[in-house]
């Protein structure tokens, strides 16, 4: 796999991470379901080991390589209305958990695009899979609360 290609899924992988662990940490807060709540907070925590995870194979490929460690503009923007929506009533922990499931399936076509160009048994494909499987765990967690 050429290290240019490489190093863009991973920005990309960490930013779409920031966005998701940003997201489900405030709205595990603003959830009075306890359930729901847990379930944003589990996410959560999913998304900062995988950031964690990134950021060193980022490393390990090019020491020098910077990468974002913000939510994008437009993903503040969207928090920032959760909050309020979520403040006055009008969001509830559903609406949260799907986003949520969006943010989660959006990570699924990153990572296989991603896994696509690695040919060789790298840790980074060992890396990509591994978060693959905690992703679907996660994704399936969501079904459950939706159901």
């Amino acid at each position: 796999m050429e290290t240019t290609k490489t190093l863009t899924h991973l920005n990309e992988l960490i930013t779409k991470h920031n966005d998701v662990f940003k997201f489900t940490a405030k709205g595990s807060t603003l959830i009075t379901n306890i359930s729901i709540s847990r379930t944003l907070l589990s996410f959560s925590e999913t998304s900062h080991y995988c950031i964690v995870d990134l950021v060193s194979l980022l490393k390990e490929i090019d020491p020098t390589a910077t990468f974002d460690n913000n939510v994008s503009v437009a993903e503040a923007f969207f928090i920032g209305w959760t909050d309020i929506k979520t403040s006055i009533g009008v969001e509830d922990g559903k609406d949260l958990l799907i986003k949520s499931k969006q943010y989660l399936e959006e990570l699924v076509i990153i990572y296989n695009k991603a896994i696509e160009l690695i040919s060789d048994e790298s840790q980074a494909l060992k890396i990509f899979k591994t978060h693959q499987e905690h992703i679907n765990k996660q994704l399936i967690n969501i079904e459950n609360h939706l159901e």
